[in-house]
């Protein structure tokens, strides 16, 4: 039926044929080829810095009443979030439908209503529309002939990143791999507890001449482990005889989070019936550069 219609109308099939090689052409010199296009995907994300608070401070403070805000938001598909130490994640899942800017605009009202009522120390959240953008486009490996590893990585972290950063249309150049030269240095627990133990006899010796009679000490102990507090500073003061007096759960705050704080106490002096007054160090000053050698 073709070859018929062809045979019959030569000038319409001559004028088709035309069309398609002239859009063809078209086409061709007109196409911009993308080896990775720009997409955009339904996904939002939130990082809030919350520096020195728990998780759970994070996320009572934080990633909650970011939720509940976001939880109103139309198209909101799902909700996801992460509360770590001193930070909060939340990703925000759309309907593919979305207008991600018009969804963006609503988001920034919502962080200003309730960052107003955060804490001075909690940042502004950042936030982020994935889209395809975030994706390296090019991944490379160096190596660099008569450099070792640690000058290689010097070259690449020192010269080619900053000349890589330079061009044109580069967002960002993330290295990974580097060799980084660090310097350990191990202190000698003994010297210093023996430099320690000096320090404190000096210390109970000017009290005693102050005519001081007991010393107390009140250390913040964790209730578990704890990456910021031991136990060390209460074993220490146990070997210099002090001696524990009681312990007060939850009343020290430091790195963000409550500590039990332990009650030392050490006689370094005689009680006697009648008390004789301190004596201010400036009263005494002379007999400790005297008897200690202090300048």
């Amino acid at each position: 039926m073709v070859s018929k219609y062809s045979v019959k109308k030569p000038f319409t099939v001559l004028v088709a044929v035309i069309l398609v090689l002239v859009l063809g052409y078209v086409s061709i010199t007109k196409m911009t080829p993308d080896l990775l296009p720009e997409m955009s995907f339904p996904y939002i994300m939130l990082m809030t810095t919350y520096p020195g608070a728990s998780p759970e401070e994070v996320e009572s403070a934080v990633t909650k009443p970011l939720e509940q805000t976001m939880a109103s938001l139309d198209d909101i598909k799902e909700i996801t979030s992460t509360s770590a130490e001193n930070y909060s994640i939340v990703l925000l899942t759309f309907e593919d439908s979305v207008n991600t800017d018009v969804a963006m605009m609503d988001i920034q009202r919502g962080i200003s209503t309730l960052s107003a009522s955060w804490d001075d120390t909690i940042g502004t959240p950042v936030v982020t529309e994935l889209s395809s953008d975030l994706i390296p486009t090019l991944v490379a490996a160096v190596s660099y002939e008569g450099k070792d590893p640690l000058e290689l990585s010097a070259f690449v972290n020192d010269t080619l990143s900053i000349e890589l950063e330079g061009i044109n249309g580069v967002a960002s150049v993330t290295k990974t791999g580097l060799v980084l030269q660090r310097i350990e240095i191990e202190l000698d627990e003994d010297k210093i507890d023996a430099l320690n133990k000096k320090l404190y006899a000096a210390m109970e010796d000017i009290l005693r001449m102050q005519r001081v009679t007991n010393v107390e000490a009140c250390i913040a102990v964790p209730n578990e482990p704890d990456e910021h507090l031991t136990l060390d500073s209460v074993h220490f003061h146990e070997r210099m005889g002090y001696r524990m007096v009681g312990e007060f759960r939850q009343c020290g705050y430091k790195f963000g989070r409550w500590y039990n704080m332990v009650w030392m106490e050490k006689f370094i002096g005689e009680h006697v019936s009648e008390q004789p007054p301190v004596l201010r160090f400036e009263q005494i000053k002379g007999d400790v550069h005297e008897k200690m050698n202090i300048a």
